[in-house]
């Protein structure tokens, strides 16, 4: 089982990294021997691993079939059991737009769960409007050195987390405690416990912080990077978040390519069945193009010559 463990790991550590070539690889080879030594552990990573990548794909059918058939491999009663299709079920459906019905269970999450589970409910709570407690969670984790956060297989998970309820709540302090932690993970991905989910690139996280610190050429240049790789793995879903992200901030630089983005942000949530995020990108391209039309059309009303009476 050790052995097998060092294989899941070498495959989960090419992904982080952008190889997914490589760690599809790893993984075809412990899927066959799965088969043959008839291993519980070997056929629930297996399933583990094909379901984080079909949800970062945005297959999300498929992943919910291949995460039931992952919990089949191993002992309910088993705490790391229990997380770890906790973890792959909510992933999935934070991505299709379901926050609204996570977010009550996530806010009261018990204390047996990794702290960075406050952080990804903090992340749900600011996606969902309620600030003051998306705000008070920030407030408890974001401080300096990031101390209360355990340096576990959830760590980077709650560092991408935290980086998007920065960027929600407009909270400069937060970012500038967050960045050295962010820093390290641009041209990887944030993957969770051993391969249970990928949630995004650190170079979207290492974004939110420099747009909140005003840092925007950066910024962008962090957006466009974790865009990049999030593609270069077939990671449809999370392009299409980071995207998101790109397209409001270019807003401000670049209104029609900043509408543009978001346009095609709607467009590719929609048909992967991202409902939140189609909203959100159809929302903000509409009030930027709402906020740009009203000077224009008050200045043509100033200027309009009075009528001849």
């Amino acid at each position: 089982t050790t052995l097998f463990r060092s294989h899941r790991d070498i495959a989960v550590a090419a992904l982080q990294l952008g190889d997914r070539a490589r760690a599809d690889t790893v993984m075809a080879e412990l899927a066959e021997r799965s088969t043959a030594f008839g291993s519980p552990f070997l056929m629930r990573a297996t399933k583990v691993y094909a379901a984080a990548c079909a949800a970062m794909e945005g297959r999300f059918r498929d992943a919910k079939e291949l995460t039931a058939e992952a919990r089949k491999y191993g002992r309910p009663e088993e705490l790391g059991v229990a997380l770890a299709y906790v973890a792959m079920v909510t992933a999935i459906r934070l991505e299709e737009g379901r926050a609204a019905e996570l977010v009550d269970g996530l806010a009261a999450l018990e204390p047996d769960f990794p702290v960075a589970w406050r952080a990804l409910a903090g992340s749900v709570l600011a996606d969902v409007g309620r600030r003051a407690e998306a705000q008070a969670i920030l407030d408890e984790l974001a401080v300096e050195g990031l101390s209360r956060i355990p340096r576990d297989w959830f760590f980077p998970i709650a560092v991408g987390r935290l980086a998007e309820m920065c960027v929600a709540l407009g909270d400069a302090g937060a970012a500038q405690h967050l960045l050295p932690h962010a820093q390290p993970f641009r041209g990887q991905l944030f993957i969770a416990s051993a391969g249970t989910f990928v949630d995004g690139a650190g170079d979207r996280a290492v974004g939110h912080v420099f747009a909140v610190l005003g840092r925007v050429d950066e910024a962008l240049e962090r957006y466009a990077a974790a865009a990049s790789l999030e593609d270069s793995v077939g990671a449809t879903a999370l392009s299409t978040r980071t995207r998101y992200w790109h397209g409001r901030l270019l807003l401000d630089r670049d209104p029609r390519q900043g509408r543009a983005l978001l346009d095609q942000v709607h467009a590719d949530a929609d048909r992967l069945g991202m409902r939140l995020l189609a909203v959100q990108a159809a929302q903000a391209a509409e009030a930027a193009e709402a906020a740009e039309a009203t000077p224009a059309a008050a200045t043509a009303t100033v200027a309009a010559p009075e009528p001849n009476l």
